[in-house]
């Protein structure tokens, strides 16, 4: 099959390129914004998603914290009535020991 041959452009080449710029631009404007949107509902995703898990471990630490205070508190307590009753022993040995 022969080829056609084209005419010259009377806008010249760089008329021609930068229509053919254009063009292009013209076509992909559309789907760029749409693009764009997706990027933006995802990083409002991504944010969203930070925002709760900066929440979990706020509620974690806290719980966590609330648990370590109330196994200081027992420790304290535990360790008071072992002090209190190794006093009441030593006490009692040494009663035995004097003559």
């Amino acid at each position: 099959m022969p080829q056609r041959k084209r005419k010259p452009d009377p806008r010249g080449s760089s008329d021609a390129l930068r229509a053919a710029v254009e063009q292009t631009f013209e076509a992909t404007a559309g789907s760029a914004a749409q693009t764009r949107e997706r990027a933006g509902t995802q990083l409002n995703q991504l944010v969203e998603r930070g925002q709760d898990a900066r929440r979990e471990l706020e509620r974690r630490g806290a719980e966590a914290r609330r648990f370590v205070e109330r196994r200081g508190e027992e420790a304290r307590e535990a360790s008071a009535a072992v002090s209190s009753s190794l006093a009441g022993a030593i006490g009692e040995i040494q009663r035995k020991l004097k003559p």
